[in-house]
């Protein structure tokens, strides 16, 4: 039951409305999995205490790095993209619109094919549009 409470308190969150049928199957064994890394992200505060994530940045690997995030996501706000963003040199990112805190998105889900797709073909992001 409480992922179904998760879930639903989270649909409202997104701007979901209306009863939703329960989740069964497949699908609630996806719940269960992305619940237990948001309750690992919750329990550690989001990785926001000092040192930040973003203060962080500076010391992950040199590897390329392209950061999706759409402007209408309500759940966590642009402005730490970017700032995670600036704090790693060889990072790019690029703004959705129209797009919030779903990754099934149909334009999440676009952009993220694209992006893959330049990395199998560059090995780098360096050609993806940015925001």
């Amino acid at each position: 039951e409480t992922v179904h409470a998760w879930w639903r308190w989270e649909r409202r969150c997104l701007g979901f409305t209306g009863d939703q049928p329960p989740l069964e199957g497949e699908a609630f064994a996806r719940m269960v999995d992305r619940y237990r890394v948001q309750s690992d992200y919750l329990f550690h505060d989001c990785w926001l205490r000092q040192p930040s994530l973003a203060q962080r940045g500076a010391l992950l690997p040199r590897v390329p790095t392209l950061m999706l995030h759409g402007r209408a996501d309500l759940v966590c706000p642009i402005e730490g993209t970017r700032q995670l963003a600036a704090s790693i040199p060889q990072a790019r990112w690029h703004e959705l619109e129209g797009v919030g805190h779903d990754p099934t998105a149909p334009t999440m889900q676009a952009a993220m094919r694209d992006a893959l797709a330049a990395f199998a073909r560059d090995g780098h992001f360096d050609n993806f549009p940015l925001a």
